[in-house]
Parts: structure tokens; C-alpha cells; sequence
């Protein structure tokens, strides 16, 4: 995985010359590596967003439009077989009286078989028989004595029998009866429908699609919003004196400073330990596929769509004209034919209403929540919560956050009526004021519950990346030798996104200066987490994708294990039922296709997730430090004022971190008392490095938890301040940190009780890492 094939080392041997070099050809120019992934990730990410946001988007209108005509089918055939055909309502009174006396009749036999059974094991066995006979025989009951009491009190008539003309006209008077009310309830529902889906649809349009969508789920740290920093830089430099003289202080350094477009704080690789190892990189490829994306590495300038902590301006006003439009088209679909037409200033009102009320449901919650919180939503749909209880909170919350736009839109509509007419009645102003209460309120609470629906359908845990890859690809037939593009593939690329860290982390393992395989894997992690970091100061902010790349991100790291239930003291915990089967499917596959003496296709995997934790952690070190390198403590517009945190980062650490550990312990552990697949030493390897990127995460966490707590004007003076900060004041951080914490104990105990080396032994770390494994 990762080499050229040796067919290719052949047909290029046969066209050099002496020195290696084309015939009749100059001497090549140098040029930097160029590193390039494959097109395939970026083709199952909008494969997936587009499956998972086509189930929010129609189930609701096709619901609507569905659901009442067959309910209604089977009411009206429940009343015709009673004698009632006639009335919409009659229809309905008479099959719900059927109904409800149905589901008592059946709970009094439920309860009667309790009562009388002789034990607990012929109660169930009773009941599981009558499961079916016993509501039916009571529907049939509740039939017959409806019938007969119709009958004899003549309260409805025009129901048909069975009579002289035969059971044939009787089946098809009750499907024609049937059909004939359910038909005309669903062309009631079309209007509905209609003005659902044009709520769906723009509540779709801010996750994807051609008009700059919004919502994001970033899986590291963002730049800042220009626009946001400037405002929050400028109010706090006013909240205190001290402030204020930095202010003016920096603004003299940047006056007296030479101009250079160089990044700041960025980790030059030159000057970390180990900095040669794989600066001699050859452009590499990780699969040979018929088509290449090559990921870009320049600065963050000059992007014409860059990527901050939130949405920029010309993605806000899009999404506000559509909003406008919807809105408009809502009013015209749904509203305008309820209303009478002769009232003017009615129809004026609800048309601004319409207008309005999307518009201030994006600034309230749209803007508001650009970045999803994957975990959320996606532990609530494993299992882990009440779906109906969780919805109507989700739902209140941004309705909640409503509130201070339906008073905005009050005003308006006050002032409007007050501006349009001369002399307002006060039954005008309350009836068109009511109204328009009450449609932005059902504007409002509709696209709020799709909003909740889209999330929820976007984070669903469970993706199974083979099939995914075989959905893109079409089998064995579309990937062919010649686009041979593996699963491990996908989940590399897909998490990594960046191309010199894919190269770092494919590579096979050599004995290097830095001594035997285990310290060359040290070495490795260190560097893949210092490339990575790079590239997250770099480039994150214009090449961190769109948000099917996040989803495929998080779903993929999700799905390796990093969910589920943690650790317990009784011993290591690889999460849920469906996390375990993960890794164990992952190892089996990794064990049955390596052939001997190459490196197993889970190897990289592990490296990948450890240079992903390991270099968000790495980044977070120097974007949210508070001070340089020799301890002067650094203005505040230079950590968490310029780069912000977003929910999906954390999310994504946790679930790397965790699955990277799982996966290693796992292959050197027993589950339900049995070893899983053969153990592979090189997997084993990646026990150290497991240690070493949690320490960096947790590190990195750390430092964010001191730049939080310096915006809150809270002094923290050593890590125990720290750790007591994060507690009390910082739970999403500390979810987190426990997550290092349990990763890099399961592996310390895996190496320890393995029985080769002592730890000190095996990594030969010094100081703050020496300290921090012997506290686990």
C-alpha cells in the first residue's frame, strides 16, 4: 500500500540513460515533494452527506402527505363495515369509539391471563400466543356490537352490507368508499406538504448545495472570523486599563516592525528532535488511482472562500436572501389561500411575517450553532437517551434562542401598521398581530424540528467504511487493479487530509539512525504529529474541506472504536458491542490479507490516528499558549482571540485517541476470554506512540483550558489550578482529557504486563513524560 507497482520500476529503468537520467534530457530542476491524495475520499464524502441529509429532508413533507391518507383508508373501512360511509367526521368518530374499545377489550384479556396464569412462564407463554388473536378477536366484537347499536338507534346511515347484491359489491363499495375519502384527505395534505418542504429545503441549503452552505463540523482549530476578532478585540481593550495599554503597545510594535507575510507561530520541523528523519520524501502516492487531488499546503491568504470559526459575510447574506425567498414562497403556498383576500393589510402583515421569521431563525440558531457537536447527537442515536424527551429539548433550546426575534418582529409589524394606516381599528391591529404571531411561531417551531431531524441524521453513528467504498466504487468490478483503492485508504486520507502526513504514516517501518523499529516509530509519531500540526496553522483555514469531508471524518474515527462506554477499573474497555466488533473486524481483515514479511494494513491506521490526536495537540501548544519560549507572557490577541476551538475538534481527539488505543490493546489482549487474531508485533510497536500522543493531546488541552481561563480573568499557577479549572469550569474539555488519560493507561498496562521491557526501558522519555506515566 503506497508503493508503485514493479512493473512501473521496470518501464522506468528502460527509459534513463547512464546516470539515471532520460536520454538527451537536462539535468532536472529541484523541486519541492509533492503530495497528493486520491479523488475517492472526497467522492464518499458527498456520497454519504448526500444520502444522510435525503432522509431529513422528505421523510417530514412525505409523512404529511402519506400517513392521514392511509389512516384515513382504514378508518373509513372500519366505519363502512358498521354502516357509516357518509362524513369525513362521522367517518373518524366511529372508527376511533371502534378503536378504543378494541385496545380496552384487549387490555382486560391481558389482564385477565395474568390474573390466572399459574406462573410467570405461562403468562409469557399465553401472551406471546394471543399476541395476534386477542386484538382481532376483540376488533370483531367491537364491530359486531357497534353494528347492531347503530342499527337499532338509526343514528348513521348510509353504510353498505352484504345484502342481496353479494359479498363481490360489498368489497367493492368499502375499497371504493375507502379510496375515495383517503384520496380527497391526502389532496387536503398537498398544500401542507408542500410548505414543509420548503422549510426542509432551507434548512438543507445551509448544510449543502450551490449557495454557500453555513454549517460546518470541524475537526481542528479555525482561524478566528476577522470580523468577530476585530469586534471582541476592540470591546475588551476597553474593560480594562491594562488591556488598553497593550493595545496601544502592540499597535506600536506592528508600526515599528518590518512588513512580512511570513505565518506566525508556526512549528518549523527544521528544529525538532528527530527533524531528518523523512525530509527525503519522494512524492508518494497512497493508491495509484486514474484521478489525483492534490491537497494544498500555501498560506492561508488569497482563499477565496476560507474557513473561519464562523461564517463568513457573503455566506451569511446568501443564506439570508434564501431564507427571504423561502419565506415569500411559504406565503404564497400556504398562508395567502387561508386568508381573505378583500383584507389588504392582513395579507401586507403575514407577508412580511413570512419573510422575516426565517431570516431571524438564521441569526438565531443558524449562525448561532454553525458548528456541529457531533457527540451529541450521535450518543443520543446510539442508544445512550430518550428520543422523544432529547427532541423536545433540542427544539426548545432554539426556540428559546427565538425569542428575542419574535419580539424583534413585533416591533416591526407594530410600526408597519402604524406607518400603512391612518387610523388603525384596534380589531385590525389585534387580528393581524395575532396571525402573525401565531405563523412565525409555526415557521419557527417546523424549522427548528427539521433542523434537530438534520443533525441527528447527519452524526448517526455505524458507518461501515467497506461498504461505503464499495457503494462508490461498485465492487470489485469498478475497482480494478489499476484504481486498486483499499478501505485503509479511505479512512487515512479521509481523516488526515493532508498529504505529507499520509506519506509519513504509510511508510514501512526501517531500522533508522534513531536505533531499532521501536524507536523509528517513536521518531515517526513525532514528526507525522509535527507535519500535521503544521498544516493545521497553514492550511486548515483553506483546506480543511467542505462539510461532507468533517462527517466522513468524524463517522470514520467514530466507527474505529473511538465510541462507546469508557474504561473501568476492572479492566480495558473498547467501547460498546459495536465498537469491539469494529476493531476486531478491522484486525481480522488487517491478519488475513498481509502476506509475510509486509507491513499488516492496520499499522497505518494506527499511525493515522495517532498523528491526528498527537497534532491537534501540537497545534493547540502553540496557537493557545500564553507564553513564549522564554516565559513572557504574550497579549492575549495572539491565543484564543485569534484561533477558536470548535466543538467537532474535541469530538474528533477523543474518538482518535481512543480508537488508536483500542486498537493496539486489543491486539495484545483478551476479549471474552478469547485472543482474537494472531498478534502482530508491528502493531504492538504502536503501543509507545499511543502514550506519546495522548501526552501531546493532553498537553495541548492544557494549554486551551490556561488561555480560557486567562480570558476569564481567572490565574491559574501550576497543573493542579489547572486541572481543578477544567473540572469546574471546562466539562467539554475534561471529557477530553479523561479520554487521554484512559488511552494511555490501557496502553501502559498492556506494555507492562506484556513482560519484554519496562516502560522507562522502551521509550526512554525524561521529565514532564517520565512524571505523567508514573500518575497513571
Amino acid at each position: 500500500n503506497g508503493q508503485h507497482s514493479q512493473s512501473s520500476k521496470l518501464s522506468a529503468t528502460k527509459q534513463k540513460g547512464t546516470f539515471g537520467r532520460p536520454r538527451n534530457a537536462s539535468p532536472p530542476l529541484p523541486s519541492k515533494p509533492h503530495h497528493v491524495i486520491s479523488s475517492i475520499p472526497c467522492q464518499a464524502s458527498e456520497y454519504l452527506l448526500s444520502r444522510r441529509l435525503l432522509l431529513p429532508t422528505c421523510v417530514v413533507p412525505s409523512a404529511i402527505l402519506v400517513v392521514p391518507a392511509v389512516s384515513t383508508f382504514a378508518l373509513s373501512s372500519l366505519a363502512y363495515i358498521v354502516g357509516v360511509s357518509d362524513g369525513l367526521l362521522s367517518i373518524t368518530t366511529c372508527s376511533l369509539i371502534t378503536l378504543a374499545a378494541t385496545w380496552g377489550i384487549t387490555k382486560v384479556g391481558k389482564s385477565i391471563i395474568s390474573r390466572h396464569a399459574p406462573n410467570k412462564e405461562a403468562e409469557m407463554k399465553a401472551l406471546r400466543q394471543s399476541f395476534v388473536a386477542l386484538p382481532f378477536w376483540s376488533m370483531v366484537i367491537c364491530l359486531l356490537v357497534m353494528k347492531v347499536t347503530l342499527s337499532m338507534l338509526d343514528i348513521w346511515s348510509g353504510g353498505s352490507t352484504a345484502d342481496s347484491r353479494g359479498w363481490m359489491s360489498w368489497s367493492v363499495g368499502i375499497g371504493s368508499n375507502s379510496m375515495f375519502w383517503s384520496v380527497k384527505v391526502a389532496t387536503m395534505c398537498v398544500r401542507p406538504a408542500c410548505a414543509w418542504l420548503l422549510l426542509s429545503l432551507s434548512i438543507r441549503w445551509r448544510y449543502s448545495g450551490w449557495f454557500c452552505p453555513i454549517v460546518r463540523c470541524s475537526g481542528v482549530p479555525l482561524r478566528a472570523n476577522p470580523f468577530d476578532a476585530t469586534l471582541q478585540k476592540v470591546g475588551r481593550n476597553f474593560t480594562s486599563k491594562e488591556r488598553f495599554l497593550d493595545a496601544i503597545a502592540e499597535g506600536l510594535d506592528r508600526l515599528s516592525a518590518p512588513s512580512s507575510s511570513k505565518i506566525p507561530d508556526s512549528i518549523p520541523t527544521d528544529k525538532l528532535p528527530f527533524s531528518g528523519f523523512g525530509t527525503d520524501t519522494k512524492p508518494t502516492q497512497i493508491a495509484a488511482t486514474m484521478q489525483q487531488r492534490a491537497v494544498p499546503g500555501g498560506p492561508l491568504y488569497g482563499s477565496r472562500n476560507p474557513r473561519y470559526s464562523r461564517p463568513g459575510i457573503l455566506a451569511v447574506l446568501v443564506q439570508a436572501l434564501i431564507s427571504a425567498v423561502i419565506g415569500m414562497l411559504f406565503a404564497v403556498v400556504f398562508v395567502a389561500p387561508l386568508l381573505d383576500s378583500s383584507d389588504d393589510v392582513a395579507v401586507w402583515i403575514l407577508n412580511i411575517t413570512c419573510t422575516l421569521a426565517p431570516i431571524l431563525e438564521l441569526f438565531a440558531n443558524g449562525i448561532n450553532e454553525s458548528e456541529l457537536h457531533f457527540e451529541h447527537y450521535s450518543s443520543l442515536l446510539d442508544g445512550s437517551g430518550s428520543f422523544v424527551f432529547q427532541m423536545m429539548r433540542d427544539v426548545g433550546h432554539r426556540m428559546k434562542r427565538s425569542v428575542f426575534g419574535l419580539r424583534t418582529l413585533t416591533l416591526i409589524l407594530a410600526s408597519v401598521i402604524v406607518t400603512t394606516i391612518d387610523r388603525p381599528a384596534i380589531a385590525t391591529i389585534t387580528h393581524a398581530s395575532s396571525t402573525s404571531i401565531a405563523v412565525m411561531l409555526a415557521m419557527v417551531s417546523g424549522m427548528a424540528v427539521q433542523d434537530v431531524l438534520t443533525r441527528w441524521c447527519l452524526c448517526a453513528p455505524g458507518l461501515d467504511g467497506d461498504v461505503l467504498l464499495f457503494n462508490i466504487l461498485g465492487g470489485p468490478a469498478g475497482n480494478t487493479k489499476k484504481t486498486k483503492f483499499l478501505t485503509e485508504d479511505l479512512i487515512i486520507q479521509g481523516i488526515l487530509s493532508d498529504g505529507a502526513t499520509v506519506d509519513q504514516v504509510i511508510k514501512s517501518s526501517t531500522v533508522s539512525r534513531h536505533g531499532g523499529y521501536q524507536e523509528d516509530e517513536i521518531a515517526r509519531n513525532k514528526i507525522a504529529c509535527a507535519t500535521y500540526a503544521n498544516w493545521i496553522q497553514e492550511s486548515s483555514t483553506v483546506a480543511s474541506g467542505k462539510l461532507s469531508d468533517d462527517i466522513l471524518r468524524m463517522c470514520l474515527l467514530e466507527s474505529l472504536g473511538g465510541g462507546g462506554p469508557s474504561s473501568s477499573a476492572d479492566g480495558p474497555s473498547f467501547g460498546g458491542e459495536r465498537q469491539s466488533a469494529a476493531i476486531r473486524k478491522r484486525l481480522g481483515l488487517s491478519a488475513a490479507s498481509g502476506a509475510s514479511g509486509t507491513q499488516p494494513f492496520i499499522v497505518p491506521i494506527v499511525r493515522c490516528l495517532c498523528a491526528f490526536s498527537g497534532g491537534l495537540g501540537d497545534s493547540m501548544t502553540v496557537l493557545f499558549r500564553t507564553v513564549d519560549e522564554n516565559g513572557t507572557p504574550l497579549r492575549q490577541t495572539r491565543t484564543s482571540e485569534l484561533w477558536k476551538l470548535p466543538p467537532g475538534s474535541l469530538d474528533a481527539a477523543k474518538y482518535a485517541i481512543k480508537a488508536a488505543a483500542r486498537i493496539a490493546v486489543m491486539n495484545s489482549t483478551l476479549v471474552d476470554g478469547k485472543r482474537g487474531p494472531k498478534r502482530d508485533e508491528l502493531l504492538s510497536l504502536q503501543l509507545p506512540c499511543v502514550l506519546q500522543s495522548a501526552f501531546k493531546l493532553r498537553c495541548g488541552l492544557h494549554v486551551y483550558a490556561k488561555a480560557v481561563a486567562r480570558l476569564q480573568d481567572v490565574s491559574l499557577s501550576n497543573d493542579q489550578d489547572v486541572g481543578e479549572f477544567i473540572h469546574s469550569k471546562c466539562p467539554e474539555i475534561l471529557v477530553a482529557v479523561e479520554a487521554c488519560d484512559e488511552s494511555a493507561r490501557m496502553a501502559k498496562k498492556t506494555i507492562l504486563r506484556s513482560g519484554d521491557r519496562s516502560s522507562e526501558a522502551i521509550f526512554g522519555w525524561k521529565g514532564d513524560m517520565k512524571s505523567y506515566l508514573a500518575e497513571l
